[in-house]
């Protein structure tokens, strides 16, 4: 049988070229393939195809190496660092910058930096022919070039690699298709991001890394960076977004940073956390207490090993938000609500009980007050108020969060009511969910000026506000499927809205 040759230079041919029609070899498809053959996307040896990922991956990191080489060399590293340190990057190079601020600053450096000729970096290294790069780094370079930083948004995972995005910065360009493993796999829907992204012809990549922008301080980081380009504009006209952000990468990181501590100390400010601890006498007897412990169904005997400071015979018992004390929870946020017992039991707090003495203890101030008005109504006579001490959490919370380094906006705090199984769990915020969204459509919302979504559906001016509150929504639905499992479909209540542009 004859050999099948290599349609391009009569070698043993290994693969098949849809473009050729015929066998190529594989150095003249590593050599030709993107440049002197118009490859299809979706060939599997073509790395800027969409079924090569891994490939254009090791392309990426060879030629990642390459660029920040030439960047060194063409303008020196006394240079690089200076403009590093203006940037407000910490150490010296990619050693103490790996993650973002060094790969910024030579994506800036390659296609932004204008040397007196007006030519970029890039401009000479392409005149140049790429001089030390190979085919696959000169056709991912003839994109690379043109690298940016902006906002993205998340419009919808595909699948494993890839996700639908729109650039905030640029309302006339069509969504994109963005491939990145990593965020395909932990992005929800309308996730917001400050990056360098590159287009190439069938996707686009992230090119040096970013933050999360998150939606609590969207606007406020949004309409500063337009506040801060406009700025600018008055001594150099020719300024666009995409320049501004890419010479002041670092900055603006920056003050994301302080957005989001600012927005961190704000919401650590308005919550209630409190250690509180009330001490009482006990004037009669012990079983007189305990006597009034067993009859109300408030309190359940806590079966736990004595504290080590703890007289001997200490008793514990965790006060429930069952019996009287339900009331309590009428004036707490609804996902601390429950209907019955079956779906869960909330808690004031604990109690512990030695022969002379009654010690109450709570998390938060609330609850606190709401527990000393009953000890009074449940125990009067029998128990005589001594002291208490209420220290304030949050202090502390700020101390070991900035000893860290790291100020993240603060998660929704969930109440410390005990181990509840996963599978109640789900299905207690499952039914919440249900219930407040069958009640959402025609509530008042103050985000919405106190009209209903119905309403601001048909009033053009309060239609995007509503819009931006339902991505809100999604988004956090959806990361409470990949967390733990919830599974609430907002689809009927955005064709009830007519908000077919986010289904």
């Amino acid at each position: 049988m004859p050999e099948i040759k290599c349609i391009v230079c009569g070698r043993k041919g290994r693969r098949a070229c849809p473009v050729l029609g015929g066998l190529i070899c594989t150095s003249c498809c590593g050599a030709k393939r993107g440049s002197d053959i118009a490859c299809p996307p979706d060939c599997s040896y073509f790395p800027f195809g969409t079924e090569a990922y891994d490939a254009r991956l090791k392309i990426d990191a060879t030629c990642t190496k390459k660029v920040m080489e030439y960047v060194l060399d063409f303008f020196g590293r006394e240079y690089v660092e200076k403009v590093l340190q203006k940037t407000g990057a910490r150490g010296s190079l990619l050693e103490d910058n790996p993650g973002v601020a060094f790969p910024a600053a030579v994506n800036y450096l390659l296609g932004f930096k204008r040397g007196v000729n007006g030519k970029t970096v890039a401009d000479i290294w392409e005149q140049e022919g790429w001089r030390g790069l190979s085919n696959d780094e000169r056709v991912m370079m003839k994109s690379r070039r043109h690298s940016f930083p902006t906002i993205i948004e998340v419009q919808r995972i595909i699948d494993d690699k890839s996700m639908q995005c729109i650039d905030l910065f640029d309302s006339e360009e069509s969504p994109f298709i963005l491939f990145d493993r990593s965020m395909a796999r932990s992005m929800d829907r309308f996730s917001r991001f400050f990056m360098w992204i590159t287009h190439y012809p069938n996707f686009s990549c992230p090119a040096a890394g970013g933050y999360i922008v998150k939606r609590s301080i969207f606007d406020d980081f949004y309409n500063e960076l337009l506040r801060r380009i406009e700025e600018e504009r008055k001594e150099n006209p020719d300024c666009s977004a995409k320049s501004y952000l890419a010479e002041h990468f670092s900055e603006c990181c920056d003050l994301l940073g302080e957005l989001e501590r600012t927005y961190s100390d704000r919401l650590l400010n308005s919550l209630d956390i409190h250690h509180c601890e009330a001490v009482y006498e006990i004037a009669e007897t012990r079983s007189d207490i305990e006597e009034i412990l067993e009859k109300k169904n408030d309190f359940e005997f806590d079966d736990r090993d004595p504290e080590p400071d703890d007289p001997e015979g200490s008793v514990y018992y965790v006060w429930l938000r069952r019996g009287e004390s339900k009331e309590l929870e009428s004036s707490m946020p609804a996902v601390f609500q429950f209907d019955d017992e079956s779906q869960g039991v909330g808690t004031v707090g604990s109690l512990k009980l030695t022969d002379t003495h009654l010690t109450l203890e709570t998390f938060s101030r609330q609850k606190f007050e709401f527990a000393k008005e009953k000890i009074q109504t449940y125990f009067g006579g029998y128990v005589i108020f001594l002291h208490e001490k209420i220290e304030d959490l949050k202090d502390r919370l700020k101390e070991e969060l900035d000893e860290a380094g790291d100020r993240p906006s603060v998660k929704k705090q969930r109440e410390p009511e005990g181990a509840l199984p996963p599978e109640l769990e789900q299905q207690i915020l499952e039914k919440h969910y249900r219930e407040h969204y069958t009640k959402f459509l025609d509530d008042t919302i103050p985000a919405l000026d106190n009209m209903t979504p119905r309403e601001a559906a048909d009033n053009p001016d309060m239609r995007p506000r509503l819009v931006n509150l339902m991505k809100d929504h999604i988004q956090g639905l959806s990361s409470m499927r990949r967390e733990r499992g919830i599974t609430i479909d907002l689809g009927w209540v955005l064709k009830e809205l007519g908000l077919h542009e986010l289904i």
